[in-house]
């Protein structure tokens, strides 16, 4: 009985040190979020390939402050190079970023000459609220024709 109540607390104790170490590790920011990615695929609503010299970029940001100017969590950028539609993409973020009262919203866009040529109409609510952050779509198209 003795040994097996003294088993019993080596065994707890070094559950409890590998829990503590791995709080320091630096995988764990904040109030307990951990650091994450975001993902999905972009898609545009025309049959085009994107042109050689266009830049998609894709962006995690904080919205949640009224009248200020979003907050870049991640970004993620692809030369066109001709890819057809859908693209894949993964926004990585430090969790210390990450706060469950704020909002967050992932938007895209593609640029041709620093122009937008296809653009998200709406940003896409992720991860906060019960919101995805994984198999996520987003949608673009013509800054013409957003609206």
């Amino acid at each position: 009985m003795m040994g097996e109540r003294s088993s019993r607390r080596g065994a707890l104790a070094g559950l409890v040190a590998l829990l503590l170490a791995g709080c320091g590790s630096g995988s764990w920011f904040g109030p307990g979020v951990a650091d994450g990615t975001v993902s999905g695929s972009i898609a545009w609503d025309e049959p085009a390939l994107l042109p050689p010299g266009a830049v998609l970029v894709v962006r995690l940001e904080e919205v949640s402050r009224p009248g200020a100017a979003p907050v870049m969590i991640a970004e993620q950028t692809m030369e066109g190079r001709e890819r057809p539609s859908p693209l894949l993409f993964e926004l990585r973020y430090r969790g210390d970023a990450i706060s469950p009262e704020r909002e967050y919203f992932v938007s895209a866009q593609v640029l041709l000459l620093e122009r937008p040529m296809l653009a998200t109409a709406r940003a896409l609510p992720v991860l906060t609220r019960g919101r995805a952050s994984r198999g996520l779509l987003v949608i673009l198209q013509r800054p013409d024709r957003a609206g």
